[in-house]
């Protein structure tokens, strides 16, 4: 849904207003990013964790039939068969661009970076400091608070300023954070404001690439949307399975410094983007 949202906003809106656009996009997505460890949290301390499944099918269920009673289908294109083979070359041809694969690995790098340290802190925060599924959610949640606020933000600066350099900001201000959490000794409340900081990085960078994945070539919109999105969701899929093999023998530290490695990544592979 979220590539097929990425693309329609790319051909919605006034390519002046593009990245505010984006922003706001970015942030009904990260709000429910941010409602998701909060409300797992609450519903694991509360009812069980079993519940937490029933609630998920409920809310899909409810999603659907509201989707189902609001659609406004637009008219078919009968010269598309709609065959895969027919997807597939427009997938070839955006893949064709240097700079839709670096935007894509960028994507996918940061992404890894990003879902690397939320997963593993929070079996962290667990083991080591034996804190509460509610308290780890919130502090986990805290990412999205900030980042519902930073990504119409990041959508604005980069209309002003330029995408990239809006990207690097983003991650500038993630890696900053994560070497806090690598710094400073623990507390509650210093995890609360490290993760707000960290989610506000995330949240600017992600909107300044989304907002490229829209507009380095416009009359592929849609086929550059879904390879940047297999990229990025690629890196959320292998994080957890690579980095738990540092994280096993080496503890948090070799995850954080791995995320740091990663962010600087793909602040790279973004600068490699010829708009």
């Amino acid at each position: 849904m979220l590539k097929i949202s990425l693309a329609l906003v790319g051909e919605m809106v006034n390519p002046q207003q593009m990245g505010r656009s984006v922003g706001i996009l970015g942030m009904m997505y990260t709000l429910g990013v941010t409602m998701g460890p909060l409300i797992s949290g609450i519903l694991e301390v509360n009812l069980g964790w079993t519940f937490f499944f029933f609630f998920l099918m409920a809310y899909a269920g409810g999603v659907g039939l509201l989707y189902f009673f609001t659609e406004n289908p637009s008219p078919q294109n009968p010269s598309r068969s709609g065959r895969l083979a027919d997807t597939l070359v427009f997938v070839k041809k955006a893949l064709s661009f240097p700079k839709v694969r670096f935007l894509s690995w960028a994507a996918f790098s940061l992404f890894f970076g990003y879902i690397g340290l939320m997963t593993f802190i929070a079996d962290n925060l667990k083991n080591s400091f034996a804190l509460p599924s509610d308290r780890i959610g919130l502090i986990l949640s805290m990412t999205g608070f900030w980042g519902i606020l930073a990504s119409p933000l990041a959508g604005l600066l980069g209309d002003r300023y330029g995408r990239i350099k809006i990207a690097y900001l983003g991650g500038a201000i993630m890696i900053a954070a994560i070497i806090g959490l690598e710094v400073f000794t623990y507390s509650y409340f210093k995890y609360l404001i490290l993760f707000a900081v960290f989610g506000t990085g995330a949240a600017t960078a992600w909107t300044s690439l989304n907002t490229l994945a829209v507009e380095i070539v416009p009359d592929l919109r849609k086929p550059v949307a879904s390879v940047y999105n297999c990229f990025k969701f690629s890196g959320y899929a292998l994080s957890p399975l690579l980095l738990s093999l540092l994280y096993i023998p080496f503890s948090i530290s070799a995850v954080r410094m791995t995320c740091i490695c990663f962010v600087l990544l793909s602040l790279f592979l973004a600068s490699r983007v010829r708009l």
